[in-house]
């Protein structure tokens, strides 16, 4: 397999021996592949396609299966990968939920998401944006989830959501609940989730006057047998709840005149020109969610929650094979046998 060095090298052997050239053209072809940084970029880095360079060298990079990406500063050669844009991103996860709905496949991994379906009515009374109760009931509700239905690999919570992911871990393994069957699933996730928020709601000394006013719903979605595809899907739902959560923190921060339409980029310079900080002052579930794991040697029962810093490498991954590296994927890719 050709690395971006070795591209580099036989680029320039094709500049030095193409007699199409002129000397200035072969110089001047010469100079631009030397300035090439052929080592990948530092993870995580926020890069983006570099469309300046000249038809000549552009058109043999790409021949080769390789591209170039700028961080801003540098240039560099590169495998091509599918880099993660979360507007991209979102449009095609909307679009692939309503493709794959009517298709459940129970045979392939799949995703089972519960969402709470008046939550703006239960929360308008609470401490929101950010109301402790609100956050540890929907935790307890993500575990009595994963406990009650078999089959569960990984379980994330942010918002009014929680996610519950179902993969193969053994070739023998029991089918999911009801033989897996779709409709019978959802029904359960939802009864189990509305049951388990309206029960805590009737314990609580402050909000026992809204219980039994909760409903949830949901859904079953195949995802692809990939398992840095399926992490796709978790990684949307985080940089989700990371946007709607600066939103409400910057709304506390400045009027809704002074922030008007603006984007995620401008709104965090905004907090900083009022020496607020996102990332400091918002505790880690109100930024990112919660991810749960469990394994085998708990039958899948004890759902522990993961290191918060698991969902922040996984929020800020920019490429598929940096997926590869989260905690998620060890866990999606846990097996029960050898």
């Amino acid at each position: 397999m050709f690395t971006p060095k070795d591209i580099q090298s036989q680029l320039l052997n094709t500049i030095k021996h193409d007699p199409s050239l002129e000397d200035f053209e072969k110089e001047a072809f010469t100079q631009e592949a030397l300035s090439f940084e052929t080592t990948p970029p530092a993870p995580n880095t926020r890069v983006t396609r570099y469309h300046d360079a000249s038809y000549y060298l552009e058109t043999f990079i790409l021949d080769t299966n390789h591209v170039l990406i700028t961080d801003g500063e540098t240039i560099y050669l590169t495998p091509k990968q599918r880099f993660l844009s979360f507007r991209k991103m979102d449009k095609f996860m909307k679009a692939y939920e309503k493709q794959q709905l009517k298709t459940f496949d129970l045979e392939d991994t799949f995703v089972i998401t519960v969402d709470m379906r008046n939550a703006k009515t239960i929360l308008k009374d609470m401490a929101t944006p950010f109301d402790t109760f609100f956050k540890e009931t929907m935790q307890e509700t993500t575990k009595a989830l994963a406990t009650g239905i078999p089959g569960v690999r990984l379980t994330y919570t942010g918002n009014d959501e929680v996610l519950l992911f179902f993969k193969q871990t053994r070739p023998n393994q029991k089918q999911p609940l009801f033989h897996g069957k779709e409709q019978k699933l959802i029904s359960v996730a939802s009864s189990i989730a509305t049951n388990t928020f309206n029960k805590a709601l009737l314990q609580s000394p402050t909000y026992s006057n809204k219980a039994f006013t909760v409903q949830f719903l949901a859904q079953a979605i195949k995802l692809a047998p990939q398992t840095e595809k399926t992490l796709e899907y978790l990684w949307w739902h985080v940089n989700n709840v990371s946007i709607s959560s600066i939103h409400r923190f910057a709304k506390l921060v400045m009027p809704d005149s002074h922030l008007g339409n603006a984007n995620i980029q401008t709104i965090m310079t905004l907090l900083d020109e009022q020496g607020r900080s996102w990332k400091d002052e918002v505790e880690s579930h109100f930024k990112y969610g919660t991810l749960y794991y469990s394994d085998e040697t708990s039958h899948w029962q004890d759902w522990q929650e993961a290191d918060p810093k698991d969902l922040e490498i996984l929020q800020a991954c920019r490429t598929r094979n940096s997926l590869k590296e989260t905690k998620a994927f060890d866990q999606l890719e846990y097996t029960d046998y050898e």
